[in-house]
């Protein structure tokens, strides 16, 4: 991995995992997540109005930015159940691998 890269990003290693927070290219999304043979994201939110498709594109960048740091599977990890279908619908088109729902 190259520092560039890290010292152009919000990310750093910690207990021997490397711990990333993202923000959309136009800033209206957010995420962070940890890469420990796996890309595990702990929080995703964007500002944009529900049911537009948004979440997915937005879910997509990060996606696309976390791999370019490090190739790996998605997980959802810690979600909240009102956000349960959001992530449903992300493993179905397969663009997550697994969820960990928070309590499990």
């Amino acid at each position: 991995m190259s520092w560039q890269i890290i010292l152009k990003s919000e990310v750093y290693e910690e207990d021997g995992e490397l711990k990333v927070y993202w923000d959309s290219k136009d800033g209206n999304a957010n995420g962070d997540a940890f890469y420990n043979g796996y890309w595990g994201i702990m929080g995703f939110g964007h500002n944009a109005q529900e049911r537009q498709g948004l979440g997915e594109k937005y879910l997509k960048e990060m996606i696309d930015y976390l791999h370019s740091i490090e190739e790996g599977e998605i997980e959802a990890d810690g979600t909240l159940p009102d956000a349960d279908g959001f992530w449903d619908k992300m493993l179905s088109k397969n663009i997550i691998q697994s969820i960990r729902r928070r309590g499990q």
